[in-house]
């Protein structure tokens, strides 16, 4: 038992050491940090993620992430080895509900809740705004024609930028920027 736990502080003064060269920034220790751990987040990184493409994305950036903010190893309360697998979770997990959330956008148009919507204003006492600030800015979205809306809809929903707009509609870029100018 004693050998055990000799074992495991060994890893964790080893641990410290590289973690220390890291926030000096010596190239070397995340090379050795690499070299350490890599496979075995990886390999963790495959049974969650099921793709080598992210995988490696991930295990970058949780490095990356170590060398530029070295601070938040420091504040927490677990041994390095644990915060990487906690990181590596977390943005796993960050991923995977991201890639979830972009296969819902894709999903038909017609599905797309509308921006705006009389139902708002049959219930006056949830308004944040002024009811007849929120019925001007009503009447203002009724103007716009269905691809407008659309094109609206996909940058404010979903969040795509003009080029990923673009593409999803099979449109030119400069259709999505000046239809977007327009509307504001």
């Amino acid at each position: 038992m004693s050998e055990q736990k000799g074992f495991l502080n060994s890893i964790q003064f080893e641990d410290l050491r590289i973690f220390d060269k890291i926030n000096q920034h010596d190239e070397g220790a995340i090379s050795e940090l690499y070299d350490k751990y890599a496979q075995v987040l990886f390999n963790f990184l495959m049974r969650l993620l099921r793709s080598v493409e992210d995988a490696e994305n991930i295990l970058h950036d949780v490095l990356v992430d170590l060398w530029n903010n070295p601070n938040r190893f420091r504040g927490s309360s677990t041994n390095l080895f644990c915060y990487l697998v906690n990181a590596t979770h977390k943005r796993a997990v960050a991923s995977e509900r991201s890639k979830h959330l972009r296969r819902i956008s894709q999903q038909n148009p017609e599905n797309i809740l509308p921006i705006y919507s009389e139902c708002v204003l049959s219930d006056v006492r949830n308004l944040i705004v002024p009811k007849d600030l929120l019925q001007s800015l009503i009447s203002l979205l009724q103007q716009i024609s269905n691809d407008e809306h659309q094109i609206l809809s996909l940058g404010f929903y979903d969040g795509l930028s003009e080029s990923e707009i673009s593409k999803r509609l099979k449109i030119p870029v400069w259709t999505v920027n000046w239809s977007l100018r327009k509307m504001l």
